[in-house]
């Protein structure tokens, strides 16, 4: 069940700083606080967007994105900066998915999820869990009776993760929760048809350890839907509300819980927040409707900062990133709104964290569909500088051998499609050509020779040489 995934280095070209300052040009004791910038992505084909992000214990930060069209497939990627925003890595995961919900690991890792493209079902629950480099330790995936979409995950305490999204039965869409082990082995299923809630956004694992999770539902119109459960995944109660939508849920240090949202259509869509206390009543509930563009049309992420307040992000009619930063009963205290390359049809914020220096970090998507993240300070601000969109480093050819050693078949995995012309040669322990193989990113051998004679056991060398640049890996074959 465990899979290896080899690492999948990125040159070191960096990306250019965006809206970058200094703070010894402000003041010394300003050092972390001002740290700020805006940066973008892109690897050229499209659907390119940031769903997730989380500060690590280094001070950079950790995103999970779509990098669109890569390789001749749909690809999630983590993509690992310092503190100023600048790459360090990325890791495009082992399979083709979309989608990509990050979260922390308590060892330092990762794990992400997305919705898996497979010939058998068309979207499947596709999980991969790596160490603090982006190596793959495990994968999992669910693979329901119909299509099946991820709406978020989290960390449980048990040291395994809780998956949330939509589940089809093949007839309708359920909304509902996968509980998968340490070790990526599914621990049970629970979906939430009683409500008819038909997908799930976010989910958090709560201090009794049993789950929140909020999503869309059927209550006569289209309604957001908050539901408790235990630690098996029970409903214990659930909240509606009507003419909208629920797209986060966090948090709150009382035990209780705040959702972010939008309400109607026409005059009345707005964002609101509602406060909610840890037995399901509403105890608080705020819209945020203004003049365009400063009204919070949906909010999408929300998040509790360190003075009991709540910071939440969205969009305003898909054309600016906006912040909302509020106190501690959803009052609200002031707005941001970033506009990538200007006002368009594809800005939007996705995921909001407080930082450990009072600041703010959004991940999102810019213009023409680009991965986005925004670092502020503490009042939401970005420095003013240059800005500029600049090409994703390019991942660095890699080959992964699994299961290596073997004693029937090896897969090898390439990181980059072959060119014509290009093949993979296998050589034993003298250097005798044994085989040649050619074809797509994952090739097989089958321990045969090119004569179809099975080869003795023993170590082997598969080796890419093109002129310009020799991979090789070490192979045992065993009896």
């Amino acid at each position: 069940m465990p899979a290896r995934h080899s690492t999948l280095l990125t040159e070191p070209t960096p990306v250019v700083r965006t809206r970058l300052v200094s703070a010894l040009l402000l003041a010394p004791s300003l050092l972390l606080a001002s740290i700020t910038f805006e940066r973008t992505w892109y690897w050229g084909g499209g659907n390119e967007e940031a769903w997730s992000v989380e500060q690590t214990a280094d001070g950079g930060y950790v995103v999970g994105a779509d990098i669109g069209w890569w390789q001749n497939e749909y690809r999630v990627a983590i993509i690992k900066t310092d503190s100023l925003g600048d790459t360090l890595w990325t890791r495009p995961m082992p399979e083709q998915c979309q989608e990509g919900y990050l979260c922390l690991a308590p060892d330092g890792g990762f794990a992400i999820v997305g919705k898996h493209f497979s010939q058998t079902n068309w979207e499947d629950v596709y999980l991969v869990r790596t160490d603090s480099l982006g190596e793959t330790r495990w994968t999992y995936r669910y693979e329901g009776p119909g299509d099946d979409y991820v709406g978020n995950l989290a960390p449980t305490a048990d040291g395994g993760f809780i998956i949330t999204g939509g589940f089809s039965d093949q007839v309708y869409w359920n909304g509902g929760l996968i509980k998968v082990d340490s070790s990526g082995n599914l621990q049970w299923v629970k979906v939430y048809p009683e409500d008819t809630m038909f997908g799930g956004h976010s989910v958090q694992q709560t201090p009794d350890g049993g789950y929140v999770l909020c999503g869309d539902c059927i209550n006569l119109d289209w309604s957001g839907i908050l539901v408790k459960t235990d630690s098996l995944g029970n409903k214990l109660w659930s909240v509606i509300w009507d003419s909208g939508g629920v797209g986060a849920v966090a948090l709150s240090r009382d035990h209780g819980y705040v959702v972010a949202g939008t309400r109607g259509g026409g005059p009345e869509t707005g964002a609101f927040l509602s406060k909610v206390d840890s037995v399901g009543d509403v105890q608080w509930t705020h819209y945020y409707q203004g003049m365009f563009p400063d009204t919070l049309y949906y909010g999408l992420a929300v998040s509790q900062c360190r003075d009991g307040g709540y910071v939440v992000t969205g969009h305003v009619n898909y054309e600016y990133v906006l912040l909302v930063r509020t106190d501690s009963l959803g009052e609200s205290l002031w707005t941001r709104r970033f506009d990538g390359f200007g006002p368009s049809s594809s800005n939007w914020g996705n995921a909001v964290r407080e930082c450990r220096d009072g600041g703010f970090v959004i991940a999102g998507c810019a213009s023409e569909r680009l991965v986005y993240l925004i670092k502020t300070d503490s009042a939401g601000v970005v420095y003013v500088g240059a800005k500029e969109a600049v090409p994703a480093p390019s991942v660095s050819r890699q080959i992964e051998a699994i299961p290596n050693p073997f004693t029937r078949t090896c897969v090898f995995r390439l990181s980059w499609p072959l060119a014509d012309g290009e093949a993979l040669t296998l050589h034993d322990a003298s250097g005798r050509l044994v085989r040649t193989l050619s074809g797509s990113l994952n090739l097989k051998w089958d321990g045969t020779d090119s004569e179809g004679r099975r080869l003795p056991a023993g170590i082997y060398f598969c080796t890419l040489d093109n002129g310009a640049k020799r991979i090789s890996r070490k192979l045992v074959l065993t009896d």
